[in-house]
């Protein structure tokens, strides 16, 4: 369902001490396997969102890499606060010497002049940056899109998430018996759609498959406590699922800076 305002008015009262506005992260990931370099998501890149986002890369410097260091930037899916990184203002690649992963089907989608023509005029924007974040990628034959369940490394497998966009997939992340999934954007505001995981968004494309993917797949990550990386859970996005009636409770990955 897409909740009225009467009926998230209290759930959104309970949480915020500014009922009008909801804090929210935008984050990418980056996994070093050991073997590869990899980033999954890469912001916005300053194209769109204000000021407050496309610090990516100096956050990645940071932390001591380098852009160039990355070889696969996999991709959950083409809207502009995860693809919008890939490329710089001049239009060349942020992450020269990567491979840039994702669902075939999104590439499909956000990259066709004929879907983007007939898409809503607010839409307009975000296949303009899908196709420009692409361009660069495409002539230098580093655009490769994935199929479903695909293999990407030893270790690194493609789940498809359905609802959300067209070809919306996560990334699971398997060593030593443990597993981490980065799932893009199954949820957007934390503090409603963990108790209520019923509410969808009105940026999903498919909003009743969007709900049935979230509902059936928090029961299962929350049973299994598999750790998750969310893009818009709160800094640092990292945490498990506990189950609390008919929503769920997120226990959050603590923090530490670890560089000296």
């Amino acid at each position: 369902m897409l909740a009225d305002a009467a009926k998230l008015q209290p759930l959104v009262e309970r949480h915020l001490t500014d009922v009008n506005h909801i804090d929210d992260a935008v984050t990418g990931f980056l996994v070093n396997t050991g073997k590869k370099l990899i980033l999954v998501d890469t912001g916005t890149g300053g194209f769109w969102g204000g000021p407050a986002l496309g610090k990516l890369v100096s956050n990645l410097r940071k932390a001591g890499y380098r852009p160039e260091q990355v070889d696969i930037v996999l991709l959950t899916h083409l809207h502009a606060d995860h693809v919008g990184g890939i490329a710089t203002p001049k239009g060349a690649r942020t992450f020269s010497n990567a491979e840039i992963r994702m669902g075939k089907a999104d590439s499909d989608f956000w990259l066709s002049l004929d879907v983007a023509k007939q898409a809503p005029k607010e839409a307009q924007e975000f296949f303009t940056l899908a196709r420009n974040s692409a361009k660069p990628y495409l002539a230098n034959k580093k655009w490769l899109p994935l199929t479903e369940n695909e293999e990407i490394v030893e270790g690194v497998r493609a789940r498809p998430i359905m609802g959300h966009t067209p070809g919306h997939m996560g990334y699971e992340f398997t060593s030593k018996g443990q597993t981490m999934l980065v799932w893009g954007d199954v949820v957007h505001a934390a503090i409603v759609q963990l108790e209520r995981p019923d509410i969808g968004v009105i940026f999903d494309i498919d909003g009743p498959m969007a709900i049935k993917t979230r509902e059936q797949l928090l029961a299962e990550l929350a049973e299994k406590r598999t750790l998750i990386a969310g893009a818009h859970m709160p800094f640092p996005s990292l945490g498990w699922l506990r189950k609390d009636g008919s929503g769920y409770v997120w226990i959050p990955v603590p923090y530490k800076d670890s560089l000296q």
